[in-house]
This record gives structure tokens, C-alpha cells and sequence, in this order.
């Protein structure tokens, strides 16, 4: 089965996340993303006039309504994989630019064409009508004068404004570099915010700590548009008549812990192993498994308040060590990640991720249980080092800006 999770339209892309199942159980990521990967790789970036090499590739195209060609392959756009804490998403993205959106007709007819799948030939063709003038009648865009918010770390926010297309809207803001640039060794700035109505009710919001989302429906990911740089995180539609303010609510930082964890894989099955990490933080590995095989495997979900029954666990197809680890943290201290990972003290960077469910207890202290998986581990190793993990903090931010209300175009 072919499954569309999830499909956006807007004026710089046309997107759709999808996965391929089978019995209910979402395939392998050969079967998922590679399919369509017509743009994986850095020698790929420049890839206008791609032609398929034989009939079997399978192919995205939109038409008009005669089925006159409008835009090929050459204009997907980082198709493929993605990793983020909710998951893995497999993405079709079709850009589209001013020009581009300007010249489509009123209805346009998205085409899927699938002609190999899971090692199997066929020929299924999928297609899906786009009315283009309720579009652009429907989308309202909202420029703020630039506001910019420096972060603790030296990264400054630029708030550009927002955007509303059919049933979505979107925050665009993008990060400025300075002299601390926009990230630290332990990955990109990250932070909270909320948007809030005139009467103060939240409309919106997103922590990227994972907790605290209201109406998010996911993000764009358009890297292409100036307007989408960094944020492009779409939200159910707000109201066109209304007064709107943005609000920062935290900031996320990364600090050494100096957690230096030695694993027998066989200790660890007979019991297991408890850290101390004083101020009532406890870290416990439950077990150290080798996977071997393509099937799918049980990992934590990211928890979602406002979804009270978000699914507790999702599923992953990646082989190597999985280590099963839960934890009670403390009111500012979020999870524990970015692990640096040695395995039998080979001197390589293994390629690890941590799927995590997060929950705060009745004192807003947080406790997690994740699955650290390190890819493409062959054998279980004797020994594994956990060098360092970054605690996650939580600083509280107050900055506000209006947003002000869409105008009619």
C-alpha cells in the first residue's frame, strides 16, 4: 500500500509525505524513501533535465488538466529521508518559485507514476487534482518589520512574518550567523514558542523539546525560499480576523555532563546498569540488543500533550545495537542526547540516534525512556563507551512580537 500521510501545497512547494506498507507494517527505507530519491547526494544538488534511465525508475510530474507536462522530475527538491524526533519522514517535494507559481494554470493535476517497488514491477499511477486559484484566493501573507532576538549563545532569530495557505499556517523566520555562528558542537539552536490571540489564548505552539505543541501539523522543510529558511513550521489555520502576537518561551542548550559509561552487553543482560547522576537524576540501560535483520522494531514515541493518545511507540528498520535506556531527569534538565559512541574502542564515528518519549511528572520534572541505536554494527561488541552525553536545558525567554492581522492581497 501506497499511503499518504500527509500533503501541503503552497507558493514555494508542493509536498507530500508518504510511506509504502505492507500487512500494516511501513517497509524498509529501501522501499520507503529510495524509490524517489531522485536528488540524494551533494554531487546530485544540480539535477534540472534529470531523465529517467529506464522504464522501471518511478517518476513525479504535474500537468495541466489536458495532461500537458508543466513541472518534471527536475524540479524535486531533496526528496527522501529525514530523521527527526518523531520519527522518519519520506518526502516528495516539488519547488516551486514566484514565476513558476505565477504562470500554473487554475487546476493542475499532480502525478505519482510507481513502477518498481520492494523489488517488485508494475505500473501504478496515481494522480491528485490541485485547485490552484482557490490557492492563491485562499493564501494570505503577513510581513512583520524584521524583528531579531538574540539567544544566550550569540545566534540572533530574524522573525520575517506568516503565512496562510488553505487549511495551513505557517511562522517564517530564519537564523542571522554571528560571531558565535548558529549552532554549537552539539547541533543547531533550539528553542520554544508560542502564538497567541488577542484575547491571549495560544493558537499555536511548538517546543522543539518535544512537550509542548498546540495545532502543529509539521514543517515545510523548504530550504530554497528566504521566507522558509529555518522555521516554515506549519500550524491548523489561524483565524483571518483576529490579532496575533509571537512569543519566545524557552531556549535549549547543550552543556557536557561528563557522563563516561562503560557497557558489557553481558553484564548488562544478567542486570542492570544504574548511574547516579546526583540531584535526583538517575540514568538505567535495560539492555543491549544486536538487530540484524530488516523488520521493523518497536522504538519510543515523541510524546505530544496535546494529543493525549499519541501513539506510544513507532517503529524503525535500521540494523545495529539498539540499547534501551530510561531516565528521571529534573525540571531543567529535558533529555539526555547527542551521544558519542565507541564501539570495542574501534577509533570511528558510528552514526547513532536516540528515538525518545519524554513526560513530565506531576512537578514538572522530566523523565524519558529512549532506544539508542547505533547503525550498522555487524556483531555484538564486548565492550561499549558512552563517552559523553549534552544535557538539554530549558532557560526561560520572555520576547514578544505582534503580528498583526492578514490583509486581503
Amino acid at each position: 500500500m501506497f499511503k499518504v500521510k500527509n500533503a501541503s501545497i503552497s507558493p514555494n512547494q508542493i509536498a507530500l509525505e508518504y510511506e509504502f506498507l505492507k500487512n500494516g507494517i511501513r517497509l524498509s527505507d529501501d522501499d520507503t524513501y529510495k524509490p524517489f530519491s531522485f536528488n540524494m547526494g551533494n554531487t546530485l544538488l544540480d539535477f534540472h533535465g534529470y531523465e529517467k534511465k529506464d522504464s522501471s525508475e518511478n517518476d513525479v510530474y504535474v500537468t495541466d488538466e489536458q495532461g500537458n507536462k508543466l513541472i518534471d522530475r527536475s524540479r524535486i527538491d531533496a526528496t527522501g529521508q529525514r530523521t527527526l524526533k518523531a520519527g522518519v519522514q519520506s518526502l516528495i517535494r516539488i519547488n516551486l518559485n514566484d514565476e513558476t507559481f505565477k504562470k500554473l494554470p487554475e487546476k493542475i493535476v499532480l502525478h505519482i507514476e510507481i513502477n518498481k517497488v520492494a523489488g517488485k514491477e508494475g505500473k501504478w499511477h496515481l494522480t491528485a487534482p490541485i485547485n490552484v486559484k482557490e490557492l492563491k484566493e485562499k493564501s494570505r501573507l503577513v510581513i512583520t518589520d524584521d524583528q531579531n532576538f538574540t539567544f544566550p549563545n550569540g545566534t540572533i532569530l530574524n522573525l520575517k512574518g506568516w503565512l496562510s495557505v488553505n487549511s495551513i499556517s505557517s511562522i517564517f523566520a530564519n537564523f542571522v550567523d554571528s560571531k558565535h555562528g548558529w549552532a554549537n558542537e552539539y547541533g543547531p539552536t533550539e528553542f520554544g514558542f508560542q502564538v497567541t490571540n488577542k484575547q491571549g489564548e495560544v493558537v499555536a505552539a511548538h517546543d522543539r523539546a518535544g512537550l509542548q505543541d498546540v495545532n502543529f501539523v509539521g514543517g515545510n522543510g523548504n530550504e530554497t525560499d528566504p521566507m522558509a529558511d529555518t522555521l516554515g513550521l506549519q500550524f491548523k489555520r489561524f483565524k483571518d480576523d483576529d490579532d496575533y502576537t509571537f512569543e519566545l518561551t524557552s531556549f535549549h542548550s547543550y552543556d557536557k555532563l561528563g557522563l563516561d559509561l562503560n557497557l558489557d552487553p553481558q553484564a548488562i543482560a544478567k542486570k542492570p546498569l544504574v548511574k547516579d547522576l546526583g540531584g535526583g537524576k538517575t540514568l538505567k540501560i535495560t539492555k543491549v540488543e544486536l538487530k540484524t535483520d530488516d523488520g521493523p522494531k518497536e522504538v519510543p514515541s515523541r510524546q505530544i500533550n496535546s494529543i493525549p493518545d499519541a501513539p506510544v511507540i513507532s517503529y524503525v528498520d535500521d540494523k545495529g545495537i539498539f540499547i534501551e535506556v530510561e531516565g528521571r531527569l529534573d525540571k531543567e534538565t529535558v533529555d539526555l542526547t547527542r551521544w558519542k559512541v565507541k564501539v570495542d574502542n574501534q577509533e570511528k564515528e558510528w552514526v547513532v540516534w536516540d528515538p525518545t518519549r519524554l513526560e513530565q511528572d506531576e512537578n514538572g520534572n522530566y523523565k524519558f525512556r529512549k532506544v539508542i541505536i547505533i547503525r550498522d554494527v555487524e556483531k555484538m561488541p564486548k565492550n561499549i563507551t558512552l563517552e559523553s552525553a549534552a544535557v538539554h536545558k530549558k532557560a526561560a525567554v520572555d520576547w514578544k512580537v505582534p503580528l498583526g492581522k492578514p490583509m486581503p492581497e
